[in-house]
């Protein structure tokens, strides 16, 4: 490339501090094509309400009507720009990790009964994920898993009611729900365990067979039993069988823990709804706030300039004397009068 192409392509290339304007549309002259019948409208309405007479009053009213659009640019910039801010809030409150504090949940139920009204975004998310492990904060916290977190309130409810009933003797059908099946199960599983059952007493109980299949020892061993309802009352016969007097005891611990997280799973939710809320009363960094005021206000200056120029020929048109220049004052003057 020559001297004189590096010198013509230096020419033509325009500043790049020219195009910040363009960049978010807001100072651009251009209508694009997706809004070119909406600013038709716009324009329309605009020209019939300043009733505009002649080349120079169309061209002036036209001028009013791009400067308003301009200005509804700007506001619908400023709208994305503050919901961007807010999913990114938002996002902090539902994609975090913090694993040290959910090891320290880990260690101990006491967080658990932590005010929930006081539970921040790494506070609640750690609650989330120590009482409903199989299910990702990510998805229960956002709006879309309000019924999810609900739906395992009312399983622990109902595993809850059953696992009073049995342990009181009395009679009582078990649960329909795969979940609710799931929580007793294991509790039974995990109580026989702690009594030093075998795997294989306890899958045969399950399976109401006296021998069973090496898969199912393994099964119970690693903790992957589905538990499903004909499995149930083996277990939890042997579970009256072994732990006897201390039925009542060892069933006391899960039942409160069961009741408790169903009370505090909708106070949760209820706290993320909140959280949420917080999340999006943002406000533009100051360097946007301050680009967006810049902005805002050339094109009330063109706006009110555009007004002012088409009301005089208007006037003048009318044979109306107008005055030769006028004089914007904004703010408020000294004694806080505006």
């Amino acid at each position: 490339m020559t001297a004189e192409h590096l010198k013509i392509t230096k020419q033509t290339l325009p500043d790049p501090r020219a195009l910040n304007p363009v960049k978010h549309g807001a100072m651009s002259e251009n209508v694009p094509d997706h809004e070119r019948e909406t600013y038709e409208l716009h324009r329309s309405g605009v020209l019939a309400s300043l009733a505009p007479v002649g080349y120079l009053e169309e061209r002036l009213a036209g001028r009013v009507a791009m400067t308003l659009w301009r200005l509804s640019r700007l506001e619908g910039w400023e709208a994305a720009h503050l919901s961007a801010q807010a999913r990114k809030a938002v996002s902090g409150l539902v994609l975090g990790e913090h694993d040290a504090f959910l090891r320290k949940m880990a260690e101990s139920k006491a967080r658990l009964y932590a005010p929930v009204e006081y539970m921040d975004a790494e506070d609640l998310r750690a609650a989330l994920r120590y009482v409903l492990p199989h299910l990702s904060s990510e998805h229960v916290l956002r709006p879309n898993g309000a019924a999810d977190i609900q739906e395992e309130a009312e399983e622990r409810l109902k595993a809850a009611a059953f696992l009073r009933a049995f342990v009181a003797g009395q009679e009582a059908s078990h649960p329909e729900s795969e979940a609710a099946r799931f929580m007793l199960g294991e509790w039974a599983m995990k109580a026989l365990k702690k009594k030093g059952v075998s795997a294989k007493r306890i899958a045969g109980a399950a399976l109401g067979v006296s021998k069973p299949g090496r898969e199912q020892v393994e099964s119970i061993e690693d903790g992957d039993w589905e538990w499903e309802a004909a499995e149930l009352p083996g277990v939890l016969a042997l579970a009256r069988e072994v732990l006897g007097d201390k039925l009542a005891q060892e069933a006391h611990f899960t039942l409160c823990t069961w009741e408790r997280e169903a009370a505090l799973l909708p106070a949760y939710l209820a706290r993320a709804e909140q959280l949420r809320n917080n999340a999006a009363r943002v406000l533009p960094d100051d360097r946007t706030l301050e680009k967006l005021q810049r902005y805002e206000a050339h094109l009330e200056r063109q706006l009110y300039k555009a007004l002012h120029e088409l009301e005089a020929i208007q006037e003048r048109r009318k044979g109306n004397a107008t005055p030769l220049a006028r004089l914007e004052v904004h703010g408020e003057v000294p004694g806080g009068t505006p």
